[in-house]
């Protein structure tokens, strides 16, 4: 039976997901499609899974969660794939709505969805799919501590995953094939267990030359507003780590809510980190996202802003703040 794999193509977990299929089925990196809420990256491997024509195959999508704006395209892919005698096992820890789970789920042979404070997604596809031994502990140890945001086990493992985040963050900042084939390649020497590579130093490096002017961009432009029981900082930059910008605006404001507004045109997105139990992930699934309690992102319409002008970053401010009035109380 082919095996394919559908992951989160934006962080470590879902790497990691990937490689242990790698390293314990052998799965070709080819077989790996890599997804995100992106509104042109979604629809791309939506079509790329739908040109494989695959037959009698099984299809692991892991650490990536659908919402109630996703969930009719998925369904649609899902009964071509059923119809071609396909398998489907979906395995993620974000929240879901229980509309979208009720509409996908008939098409699952295992799905396993929602929020999942214990184990990440690479950890669901370690426990569920492959056998236990040295190399998926340490592989899902390291998903784990970094999709978590905890402490690793030691400075060398922090400094490792902080490489490794950026390095992805670069990779990504490409066109889809252009990124698709260093993510394979990332992928690759997960599933050795070469954790320290040459690729990964080469991304870090590049995306280290282009931070200290997205930070400057984004220190230049950004502001702390109330949005009614909490408080939100705001920025606006370019090609930026969701971690690094919301980690600098946490520290040069005392906000509940961080938001960092990345305004590339045709990858426009925002990435929420919160502090004090504050739930982010409530304001994303409002703005077309999702995620986990302290850190979630959403993307943004093609369109709806021109981050260019001072008057239109106003006006997404006062929107977040209104929405956020809404779902907070005041």
């Amino acid at each position: 039976m082919e095996v394919y794999n559908v992951t989160h193509g934006v962080d470590i977990d879902g790497m990691s997901s990937a490689a242990l299929l790698v390293h314990y089925y052998g799965l070709p990196l080819n077989n790996i499609l890599f997804i995100n809420y992106d509104e042109s990256r979604f629809p791309d491997t939506m079509k790329q899974i739908g040109k494989l024509h695959a037959r009698n195959g099984l299809f692991v999508f892991s650490d990536f969660n659908a919402n109630d704006s996703l969930a009719p395209s998925i369904v649609k892919l899902f009964r071509s794939l059923r119809d071609m005698g396909n398998r489907i096992i979906w395995l993620d820890h974000h929240p879901w709505g229980d509309a979208t789970l009720r509409a996908i789920s008939p098409y699952c042979d295992l799905i396993i969805a929602g929020e999942n404070r214990y184990r990440c997604g690479a950890e669901l596809v370690y426990k569920v799919l492959c056998k236990g031994d040295a190399f998926g502990d340490r592989l899902a140890r390291f998903a784990h501590v970094s999709d978590f945001a905890l402490k690793g086990d030691s400075a060398a493992q922090d400094a490792l995953i902080k490489k490794y985040s950026l390095a992805i963050t670069y990779f990504n900042l490409g066109g889809f094939r252009r990124c698709d084939a260093h993510l394979r390649r990332l992928v690759a020497h997960l599933a050795k267990g070469e954790f320290r590579n040459s690729s990964v130093d080469s991304a870090y490096k590049g995306y280290i030359a282009i931070m200290k002017k997205s930070l400057d961009r984004l220190m230049r432009t950004s502001l702390k507003t109330d949005a009614g029981r909490h408080s939100i900082a705001i920025g606006f930059s370019r090609s930026l780590n969701g971690n690094t910008g919301c980690g600098a605006l946490m520290g040069r404001f005392s906000a509940d809510i961080a938001l960092s507004v990345d305004t590339t045109p045709g990858k426009m997105s925002g990435s929420l980190r919160s502090t004090g139990g504050v739930d982010c992930s409530v304001l994303a699934r409002a703005l077309g996202g999702g995620g986990h309690p302290p850190a979630s992102g959403f993307n943004i319409r093609k369109g709806s802003y021109d981050f260019s002008r001072a008057r239109e970053r106003a006006r997404f401010v006062e929107d977040v703040r209104s929405l956020s009035k809404k779902l907070y109380g005041r």
